[in-house]
């Protein structure tokens, strides 16, 4: 909204909507505990009337104008409490004001009163004057229950030919002898009261519109703040990412050199182990240097962008070997990883798919006991490959598990203790997806044998068949090139 645009919808009262709507509600929000406290002032006096009557006399008059004035009073006033009442009140003010006007007062009394001392020339002058009296009540009314100017200008020009045929029938006066006694006292009161109702209004959206505008900005710096905060937690996430990845090849190439040092100072060390810790070292630094460039690749994965390949066919076993040679000794020492014989060609980015099993032997070295194995096979044009575990004391990872896994910071109550950041299956997945296949997890419903078996897989893939003693598996898939 413009500064002219603003200035044309204060000078119009009238904004486009759906705002028009938000501000009728805000102003008759702002305006109903006052609202209430004048209609309850002046519905207590005429019923207090009301009720007098009727401890004297036993009986409520229902023709009693007012009794029937206090009843408007109220209506209105319930009207306030209504869930639209924003929508209903200004509507009800005009229609009871208009009966109001019609029942107000008793003009036959007060004109057998002043008839009895004054001759029916003085009558006449007095009944105008009594009319004139009701109309600038209606003026009154009008600013005194806040209507906004449109709503002011129509419930004065409704109220006042109320007023007017009222005056009429009940003096007998002809009705332009009525209009003519009000044309000369009335103008300049009621041209007051909608000036002061259009200025009101104007000040209210002036305000409003005002406040909308802070708010907005307010909005928009919060939205700018939280999109920084995002980006600096997708920047740290990247962050736990790489460092996640770190402490695998940091510890190949921190051991391998240890070992070489040691072989230094041997007047003939062994040339082919010499070689085997070198290649190590060569192997770490490699990954070292690889998760170095990946930090970018890592933002770009949790921003939601999509991952660079450099795909080639490929053998899996030297990128299954290389990840597991990245494990940590606290996790691998003692534990058996076996690699099925056979071998299988696949089309992978081969840097991107050694962490993907780097991670996924990790997490089972790290998250359970016994033996680790590593399977593959093809089904028609997709590769899938399975890391199984046998999971902690004779139970794998169960379904309400599994599905808590594969998201960032994902991690079980149960692996609190054991070091990590949850990102590495974020990786896995990511990396996966971009090569077109899926990550997932197998299992048995509450990790045991004993009960049926799962799938986290959304495509319809075929079962993996879980070893003999084994009760965990994660699974990954690689489609084949349509065209090689």
């Amino acid at each position: 909204m413009t500064p002219a645009d603003q200035t044309t919808y204060l000078r119009r009262l009238r904004f486009p909507q759906p705002l028009e709507a938000e501000f009728q509600q805000h102003y008759f929000r702002q305006n109903t505990r006052f609202l209430r406290s004048i209609l309850l002032a002046m519905a207590l006096p005429t019923l207090f009337y009301a009720m007098r009557e009727w401890y004297y006399d036993h009986h409520i008059d229902l023709t009693d104008p007012n009794f029937q004035t206090s009843l408007l009073f109220l209506l209105k006033l319930g009207v306030t409490f209504h869930r639209q009442a924003w929508r209903l009140f200004y509507p009800a003010v005009i229609v009871a004001g208009a009966a109001e006007t019609l029942c107000y007062y008793s003009f036959s009394g007060i004109a057998e009163l002043y008839a009895i001392h004054h001759t029916d020339r003085g009558l006449v002058s007095m009944m105008s004057l009594w009319i004139v009296f009701l109309a600038l009540m209606q003026v009154f009314m009008a600013l005194a229950q806040r209507l906004p100017a449109r709503w002011a200008a129509l419930y004065l020009t409704i109220t006042l030919a109320a007023t007017i045929i009222r005056g009429s029938v009940q003096t007998g006066l002809p009705l332009n002898q009525v209009l003519s006694g009000m044309v000369g006292t009335l103008p300049i009161p009621v041209l007051i009261a909608v000036s002061i109702a259009y200025f009101l209004e104007r000040t209210a959206r002036g305000e409003f519109i005002a406040n909308r505008l802070l708010a907005q900005e307010r909005d928009s710096e919060r939205r700018q703040r939280e999109q920084t905060e995002g980006k600096l937690q997708v920047l740290g996430q990247a962050i736990g990412g790489i460092v996640h990845d770190l402490g695998n090849p940091l510890t190949a190439v921190r051991t391998g050199a240890q070992t070489l040092l040691y072989f230094v100072e041997d007047d003939e060390p062994d040339k082919a182990a010499v070689k085997e810790f070198a290649e190590i070292i060569t192997d770490g630094a490699q990954m070292l240097d690889y998760l170095r460039l990946s930090l970018m690749e890592q933002t770009r994965v949790l921003e939601g962008k999509p991952i660079p390949l450099e795909c080639k066919f490929t053998s899996i076993r030297p990128l299954i070997e290389a990840g597991a040679r990245y494990q940590k000794p606290k996790f691998a020492s003692g534990r058996q990883i076996t690699v099925q014989d056979e071998d299988m060609e696949i089309y992978v980015d081969e840097m991107k798919m050694i962490t993907v099993f780097m991670n996924l032997i990790g997490n089972a070295l790290k998250y359970s006991d016994g033996e680790v194995r590593i399977t593959w096979r093809m089904d028609k044009d997709i590769s899938l490959i399975a890391i199984m575990d046998q999971g902690q004391q004779g139970r794998g990872i169960s379904r309400d598990q599994a599905e808590l896994l594969f998201v960032a910071f994902g991690r079980l109550e149960t692996h609190a203790q054991v070091e990590g950041t949850g990102l590495g299956l974020l990786s896995v997945k990511s990396i996966i997806e971009a090569h077109g296949g899926v990550a997932y997890i197998e299992g048995y419903t509450d990790g045991t044998p004993a009960t049926l078996p799962f799938t986290t897989a959304y495509s319809n893939y075929p079962p993996l068949l879980l070893d003999e003693g084994f009760h965990s598996a994660f699974v990954v898939t690689c489609p084949l090139p349509t065209v090689h």
